[in-house]
């Protein structure tokens, strides 16, 4: 990647296709689209020196600040002293993000002022992140932790990862956590839960606690995919038609191109479009079928794009090549039974919502419009069943030790090889860049964190939230999980205290629970202050009422209850609320799971309904009476 040297001897890389270019005081990066923009500049550390960077770019920058959060220095990469993130209040309608990142280092602000469309910012999310990790200042330092080995934690520090666990839950209203830390000899060094399985219950979590872990369910899927390459059921090179058949994308290249290693690569420019199955849960029969409407919006092996739909078909593949006689629910779930779960003795992890309820999962949990903390209905999570390689695995910490284990010996558990350990490393070679120090394996994140080596995947779900990650070189393995769909932050914070208890690692655990709890305050402020719910100001819904359509998202049906206006879509329904932008354009705002407050429909003056994902638009047309 290219690089400039700034007058203050910093420097930053930035990608060859973005063009450069050095101004007076500044340098500007302009996107290939040309729809994204950076702007850097070093200015000493001065009260709202934001705004005098704006002004040194554009003179009359008058914007208004929507929300201005403070960042943990670990957040930014280590050496940096503090960091804030100011966005912008910009009009819906125009679709786009105006931001400024403020990063702090002896006196002197280090800023990047951003502008792009939100279809850009989804498209080249993962540049920006590289050029931004990319900056340091001359002589920055890092601590590293590489030379330092696993610390044995005494009965004080176990008493105080308790009590930091549970301010930290208390703070960020994190209602059930579980946790496991694993040894590669096969030691467990920690197995607990914390907190209960639904708010208003005093049933507690335990280590045996199911969860749904989201997109962690992508390591296992490539565990079982590994498994089959050492079968000879095919190679990571296989093309996908020849064991799919009907499988086409709107590109007749890249369906050409695509193969096994490249659906689970995230590096194929195929954008992410998680409103599909969010809305209409379909089958992954179906889901195959609607990807031949589907495009790349970058070039394959350009940048990082993150693609559940893409994935969803590697396991689908895999599982296909094993039992071609089954439906796709059906081979995948056998598969992953006979080639990971009963191999790894997970015995309680399952793929059906219902099973995991009947055997005492935790309840996903969520805020509502008012930022309470609710429990959300179940089927809600249902919408993963169709895409289930991607995120639909419930599994609790005890059995996702297991998994652990097989990693940190090289695909041996308890003395049986589960996997060769040529497919297990395939897994982990670092492919598509994500950032400075972060790569897209297959199925994993490799990366550099304080100068050690991790191996991670998180996952998110509409209530829950997880997180797993193992240190190869230190032998020592993590796999956290929480109810609650808000709970990263938490799982950071964790994470953090774990590193300082471990490695020694500098104290910021502290810091990152207090950043985040402003940051949640005022993030749910802002949803709340933005939208209108008195019913007399809402009355212009009364318009809108009736059917719509969409060929993607499917049927919608807006109508009056005694409770207020309420829209109901095939898997789910909400109370709705409204938004008028400073453009005087209108929105409908969803009130209830799985979008409380965040997901907006533009109300057209045709009658239809409109839906900006950025870098996909859903038209939902209103059908004649």
């Amino acid at each position: 990647m290219p690089q400039v040297l700034l007058n203050n001897g910093s420097t930053f890389s930035y990608p060859a296709s973005w063009k450069c270019e050095e101004l007076e005081g500044r340098v500007k990066l302009l996107g290939p689209e040309s729809d994204f923009s950076v702007n850097c500049l070093v200015l000493p550390t001065v009260e709202q020196v934001a705004e005098k960077a704006w002004q040194q770019v554009y003179p009359h920058f008058d914007l208004k600040v929507a929300q201005q959060l403070s960042l943990p220095s670990v957040w930014l990469g280590g050496f940096w002293e503090s960091g804030q993130q100011i966005v912008y209040d910009i009009p819906l309608s125009e679709s786009r993000t105006v931001m400024a990142l403020v990063r702090n280092y002896q006196n002197q602000a280090y800023i990047s002022l951003i502008e792009a469309t939100n279809a850009a910012l989804q498209r080249r999310g993962a540049e920006l992140g590289q050029i931004m990790g990319s900056w340091k200042p001359h002589g920055a330092q890092e601590q590293s932790l590489k030379e330092g080995e696993p610390r044995q934690w005494s009965e004080e520090q176990f008493k105080d990862f308790d009590k930091f666990i549970e301010l930290g839950m208390e703070q960020l209203r994190i209602p059930g956590f579980a946790i496991a830390i694993v040894h590669r000899d096969g030691k467990t060094l920690l197995s607990k839960g914390y907190g209960v399985k639904k708010l208003g219950s005093l049933e507690s979590v335990t280590p045996d606690t199911l969860f749904m872990i989201g997109s962690t369910t992508k390591a296992l899927t490539t565990l079982m995919m590994g498994v089959l390459v050492d079968q000879g059921k095919f190679t990571w090179e296989t093309p996908i038609c020849d064991v799919l058949s009907n499988f086409k994308l709107n590109d007749p290249f890249l369906t050409r191109q695509m193969n096994a290693r490249l659906t689970v690569s995230a590096s194929t420019g195929m954008p992410r479009r998680d409103f599909d199955f969010i809305f209409n849960y379909s089958t992954p029969e179906e889901r195959l079928a609607q990807m031949g409407e589907m495009k790349p919006t970058t070039a394959l092996g350009e940048t990082f794009q993150y693609s559940n739909l893409l994935f969803m078909v590697g396991g689908y593949m895999a599982a296909h090549a094993y039992v071609p006689s089954k439906s796709l629910t059906d081979a995948y779930a056998y598969s992953m039974e006979e080639l990971v779960l009963k191999s790894l003795e997970m015995n309680h992890t399952t793929l059906k919502a219902s099973e995991a309820q009947t055997n005492g999962a935790a309840s996903p949990h969520s805020f509502d419009i008012h930022g309470e903390l609710t429990e959300i209905p179940v089927n809600i999570e249902q919408s993963c069943g169709s895409i289930a390689p991607s995120g639909a695995v419930w599994s609790t910490v005890k059995d996702m030790s297991q998994y652990l284990l097989a990693e940190l010996n090289q695909g041996e558990l308890n003395g049986k090889r589960i996997i060769s350990e040529k497919a297990l490393l395939e897994r982990r070679k670092p492919g598509i860049k994500m950032g400075e120090k972060t790569s897209y394996g297959l199925g994993l994140i490799i990366g550099e964190e304080q100068g050690l080596q991790v191996i991670s995947h998180g996952g998110g779900t509409m209530g829950f939230a997880s997180d797993l990650f193992f240190y190869p070189e230190k032998g020592i393995g993590v796999v956290m999980m929480t109810n609650s769909r808000y709970g990263h932050p938490f799982l950071s914070a964790v994470k953090q205290k774990f590193l300082e208890l471990t490695f020694g690692a500098k104290i910021q655990s502290e810091e990152i629970l207090n950043i985040s709890l402003s940051q949640q305050t005022e993030i749910l402020k802002k949803v709340r202050e933005d939208v209108t719910l008195e019913q007399e100001k809402l009355q212009w819904i009364k318009a809108f009422e009736g059917e719509f359509t969409n060929q993607h998202l499917g049927e919608a049906k807006i109508t009056q209850t005694p409770q207020g206006f309420e829209i109901a879509c095939k898997e789910w329904k909400s109370r709705l609320g409204a938004q008028v932008d400073q453009n005087g354009v209108r929105y409908l705002v969803l009130l209830d799971p799985p979008f409380p407050g965040l997901l907006k429909l533009q109300a057209k003056d045709s009658g239809d309904l409109f839906l900006d994902a950025g870098q996909e638009q859903y038209q939902f047309k209103k059908k004649d009476l």
